[in-house]
């Protein structure tokens, strides 16, 4: 696939994505301009509502899947494991999960040049939440750009929060938190302290 401009991406991204009706203020950057892919920013820091339509339901469906999966038979999505078949999740509707998921400060979605969700996680208070990977696309290196270009965007002041520290949990009822801990690790992050059911790591080196 050839890469697009990122002029072309937003002139997308408008048709496939934004609510024109929202205070959401969205932007692209992009880590390698030889390649298909580009951070999508979303900044919400006063918590406005997103509206899906007719032309944004299709990539928001993809979107919301990826983080929880409604459909009981796959549960595909990265949190589906958090909660019970009886969770109110399974009936919320696609605006309903992606209020859910778009209410922090920032957003921040790795996607390709025809809009595909691929990898998202998002900052609030100085915390990095809902970190997820499409499961269709593990294994590919996706989470390691993102968060590798989004800590360098951070580090140069290109945001439009300022944001000294990060800290995130690593719950240990997850099997495959040593690999976790050596991927943040890896981003300069540390173990900051540990509770019994989970792992608190912190960059403050940023």
């Amino acid at each position: 696939m050839t890469s697009k401009s990122k002029l072309d991406m937003m002139v997308q991204i408008q048709n496939q994505i934004m609510d024109t009706n929202s205070n959401h203020i969205f932007s692209i950057s992009q880590k390698d301009n030889t390649k298909n892919l580009y951070t999508l920013h979303i900044y919400n820091d006063s918590v406005h509502k997103f509206n899906i339509t007719k032309n944004n339901e299709l990539f928001f469906k993809k979107f919301t899947k990826m983080l929880f999966d409604t459909d009981k038979s796959s549960k595909k999505g990265c949190f589906n494991q958090q909660y019970n078949d009886d969770s109110s999740l399974y009936n919320d509707s696609i605006e309903t999960l992606t209020n859910r998921y778009l209410d922090s400060e920032y957003t921040f979605i790795l996607i390709n040049n025809k809009c595909e969700p691929l990898s998202a996680f998002c900052i609030n208070n100085n915390y990095i939440w809902n970190v997820c990977t499409n499961y269709i696309h593990h294994n590919k290196g996706y989470m390691r750009n993102l968060l590798g270009h989004v800590l360098k965007l951070i580090k140069y002041n290109k945001l439009k929060n300022n944001y000294p520290v990060l800290r995130l949990t690593i719950k240990k009822s997850n099997p495959i938190k040593k690999m976790l801990i050596g991927f943040y690790g890896s981003f300069g992050f540390t173990i900051e302290n540990q509770s019994d059911d989970q792992i608190l790591m912190i960059n403050d080196n940023l």
